[in-house]
């Protein structure tokens, strides 16, 4: 990966730590962010649906609605 693909999978994952406990809805700038990380960064759907507690057809519909 390079330093900046690092970098934004670093950010997710501290992200992810933030809200890990978290029940409430997500953010805007969390959809975005996992919307990015996927379209920008590769990152596989099955680990920021992991990694945030979102169901892989939420994150998929978010790309449909934000990409």
């Amino acid at each position: 990966m390079e330093k900046n693909e690092d970098s934004v999978l670093l950010e997710l994952q501290e992200l992810a730590l933030r809200h890990k406990e978290s029940k409430k809805q997500k953010t805007l700038e969390e959809k975005l962010m996992i919307v990015k990380a996927h379209l920008l960064n590769h990152v596989p759907i099955s680990q920021l649906s992991a990694d945030f507690h979102v169901n892989r057809l939420t994150i998929r519909r978010w790309i449909s609605t934000f990409a």
